[in-house]
């Protein structure tokens, strides 16, 4: 019984976020072909098609993990969800699951894409190329799911969590970045990022242990101080 009510769970957050995912797709998509098909400078490139491939799961990694467990309280079905035989694991570890199975599989889609455009336009791949490219924005995915879920289980607007999560990381990043740099410049280059991916890496870890923590407290609280919690965040209607 378990099981089936939380495939129910999972199949509502994939109708909530269906129609952006596939929104994202194909505008990203019909943006790497017209960088295939039309030169123009830098968007002409293989950097431009793999980078908008990668780039664009980080930024629906961050539109779906910083609503995923904010809808519900916007919305008004935290209180319904909190009824269901369902235990705080199931649920939390249900809605990362299909986060991160989503990100994955528009990756999937574009990075193809990028590859043709590649091979159809005949462009060279600069040096380094992938590192830059998942280095800048692969660590980028990983960042995006990690502060995506913590403001969207500590905030109760969808809108507000993603654009919470978004200046964190590219504060921090930043701030990284012109730390362990020489020179300040450097912290508007691509390549200024490959060396703080470790420190990256390890305060996204770290974030996402805090998530785990925080989705069970997120599950459990009762509902009574819920309500009495959230009254300001919610719509009235």
């Amino acid at each position: 019984m378990n099981a089936r009510i939380l495939g129910r769970i999972v199949w509502k957050e994939y109708r909530v976020f269906r129609s952006f995912w596939l929104s994202l797709l194909v505008l990203v998509a019909c943006a790497q072909l017209l960088a295939a098909k039309v030169p123009y400078g830098y968007f002409h490139s293989a950097m431009a098609l793999f980078g908008l491939a990668v780039g664009a799961a980080a930024f629906y990694a961050v539109g779906c993990c910083g609503a995923i467990f904010s809808t519900e309280h916007e919305e008004g079905t935290y209180d319904f969800l909190r009824t269901l035989p369902l235990t705080a694991p199931q649920v939390y570890w249900g809605k990362v699951v299909l986060a991160v199975v989503s990100v994955a599989a528009l990756l999937a889609v574009l990075w193809p894409i990028a590859v043709w455009g590649v091979e159809y336009a005949r462009l060279q791949k600069p040096p380094h190329w992938a590192s830059i490219t998942w280095g800048l924005w692969g660590v980028a995915i990983l960042e995006a799911i990690a502060w995506g879920i913590l403001f969207s289980l500590l905030v109760a607007r969808p809108l507000q969590a993603v654009l919470l999560s978004v200046t964190t990381v590219s504060i921090l990043d930043h701030f990284l970045v012109s730390f362990v740099s020489d020179s300040q410049k450097m912290a508007f280059e691509a390549d200024a990022y490959l060396p703080v991916i470790p420190y990256r890496l390890t305060l996204a870890a770290a974030v996402f242990l805090l998530d785990v923590w925080l989705g069970r407290r997120w599950y459990t609280q009762r509902i009574a101080a819920h309500k009495s919690s959230v009254s300001t965040w919610t719509l009235p209607r």
